[in-house]
């Protein structure tokens, strides 16, 4: 997520990248399934990641 949002404010020296590091303890990586929203209350999503984090920051940057 810090990754993208880097990205979109064209700021890649904010962030430093760890991906070599492997944590002490707890699982490397948790990833979200999405499934039963999908499939039992029929959720979809309105808006990208992307999408979304550029509206955010947008918004966020107008009230600066």
């Amino acid at each position: 997520m810090a990754q993208k949002i880097s990205e979109i404010l064209d700021r890649s020296d904010l962030v430093k990248d760890v991906n070599d590091k492997k944590p002490e303890t707890g699982p490397a990586r948790i990833v979200a399934d999405i499934g039963r929203l999908k499939n039992e209350v029929r959720w979809q999503a309105r808006y990208s990641l992307e999408q979304g984090l550029r509206e955010t920051i947008d918004c966020s940057e107008k009230d600066v």
